[in-house]
């Protein structure tokens, strides 16, 4: 604008000097001077506005760089964040499964530990049983070395009452020549006289004995489950209700009940019976 504002000045002064005339040289010269001192400065003024502008489209462009450069920053700053958060967003649900797996674990634990407390108890009751079946087999033992010295006395009794019936049979054979078939009713009736003279003392049978019936886990979770063990001697029969039925005289069962369950396990032979009960608590 300022090299059009000179323009227009140069083009009135001209047009001043022509209508002024040649009578006024001097002070168009003079004018003239002024004019060109006045182009001199705006051409300066120019110049320096250049430099100014080019000064300033240089820091503009620098700016530019910078906004540039600052949003492609901003960019990547942004995209860490959504990659944090979605991160974020896996690590809370990472950390929300092991809970969970951490409190399964935690029961499986619990679980374990009371199926190995039951097992160990089960082994405990397996070695009294065990311990209790060496002393019933060596009470049969004795009472079978019991039978055979009696049964070998026995015979030795029946050997010498045998010779004697001979013996008598041999003589009355002499004296009174009985009949040949009157001679083994003899030889069987004495003897068995002498024999039936004592008649044995019958032994009571006894009722069947519960040595254990429990449970390692008497209180559990609606779910989970629970093991009865039992150990019972001289029964013929052996039931535990409800829904088990009949069972062995020595054994385990596992259990899952819904409620709060009482069980009752019953043992009978011909001298009577048994009954013990075993309560599981379902929380």
């Amino acid at each position: 604008m300022r090299q059009e504002l000179i323009f227009v000045c140069m083009v009135a002064l001209c047009l001043s000097l022509a209508l002024a005339g040649c009578d006024k040289g001097a002070e168009q010269k003079a004018e003239l001077e002024s004019v060109r001192a006045a182009c001199e400065k705006a051409e300066a003024e120019r110049d320096n506005l250049r430099q100014e502008m080019a000064a300033v489209t240089e820091t503009r462009d620098e700016l530019q760089g910078q906004v540039t450069r600052l949003t492609e920053q901003d960019k990547q700053l942004r995209d860490q964040i959504d990659r944090l958060t979605r991160s974020d967003k896996n690590l809370t649900l990472q950390v929300t499964e092991l809970t969970a797996l951490n409190k399964k674990l935690m029961e499986q634990m619990e679980e374990n530990t009371g199926t190995r407390n039951q097992l160990t108890k089960e082994v405990a009751g397996l070695k009294s049983s065990n311990e209790g079946l060496k002393t019933q087999l060596d009470d049969l033992t004795k009472e079978r070395d019991a039978a055979a010295a009696k049964e070998k006395e026995a015979q030795g009794i029946i050997a010498e009452l045998t010779a004697k019936l001979q013996a008598a049979t041999g003589a009355v054979t002499e004296e009174a020549e009985p009949e040949p078939e009157a001679k083994p009713m003899v030889a069987i009736e004495t003897p068995v006289t002498e024999e039936e003279e004592e008649e044995p003392e019958v032994e009571a049978i006894k009722t069947p004995t519960v040595h254990s019936f429990d449970t390692a886990r008497a209180k559990i979770r609606k779910g989970q489950s629970a093991t009865l063990s039992w150990h019972v001697t001289n029964a013929g029969r052996i039931s535990i209700e409800p829904e088990i039925g009949s069972v062995s005289a020595l054994g385990s069962k596992n259990i899952k009940p819904s409620k709060t369950t009482t069980y009752t396990l019953t043992a009978t032979n011909s001298g009577g019976e048994t009954t013990a009960t075993c309560t599981v608590e379902v929380r």
